[in-house]
């Protein structure tokens, strides 16, 4: 009966680890995806995709996602926008500034926050647009002949509290005349004017 017992146990717990994304080494499977993403999942070609090639971070917000009875603090870096074959990339780095062990064991997943519900390519950064004020134009992320967005893409990961990823969208470029553009990211309020090279 014990034998049994101790089998049914067993059982259970690797049930537990494969559910929660545990991968038995004491790290959580959702660092480890987050950092495959981060490596995996970075721009299109001729798009940087290391933060030295980033340029300088421009701007920097603080804000929140949150749930039912849960809210994380996070902060939004934004980097240089420039213009490059018709097209301008923004890059941001997210970072959950919850502290260390405080933020309970499964975090919470990108997708629900950065993501546009419904979307092809679903799990894309694409909930982030740029409002060009000059010509009163709003500018949604670009997508391919199959509707997927040109954009960071697999943020079903479960980001933890100190944990910072990289995220990216493209958008076709605004007119040669346009200098600063606004961009909107989910969760922290608006990057205002921000110059466009």
């Amino acid at each position: 009966m014990r034998r049994k017992s101790a089998y049914a146990a067993a059982l259970v717990f690797a049930a537990i680890l494969a559910l929660t994304g545990c991968t038995g080494e004491g790290e959580q499977g959702g660092s480890r995806d987050a950092q495959r993403m981060t490596d995996e999942s970075g721009p299109p070609p001729g798009v940087p995709s290391r933060s030295g090639q980033l340029g300088a971070v421009v701007a920097t917000r603080q804000g929140s996602v949150s749930g039912t009875n849960w809210s994380k603090p996070i902060r939004v870096e934004l980097y240089e926008l420039r213009r490059d074959q018709g097209f301008v990339t923004v890059n941001v780095r997210i970072t959950d500034t919850t502290p260390e062990g405080g933020g309970g064991v499964f975090g919470w997943r990108a997708a629900d926050f950065f993501s546009v519900e419904g979307s092809a390519g679903a799990d894309g950064f694409d909930s982030v647009y740029l409002l060009d004020r000059k010509n009163r134009k709003k500018y949604l992320v670009a997508r391919d002949a199959q509707k997927v967005c040109l954009c960071s893409t697999k943020l079903g990961l479960h980001v933890q509290p100190q944990q910072t990823i990289g995220l990216y969208a493209t958008f076709g470029a605004p007119p040669d005349d346009v200098t600063v553009v606004d961009v909107y990211v989910p969760q922290v309020e608006a990057f205002e004017n921000v110059p466009l090279g």
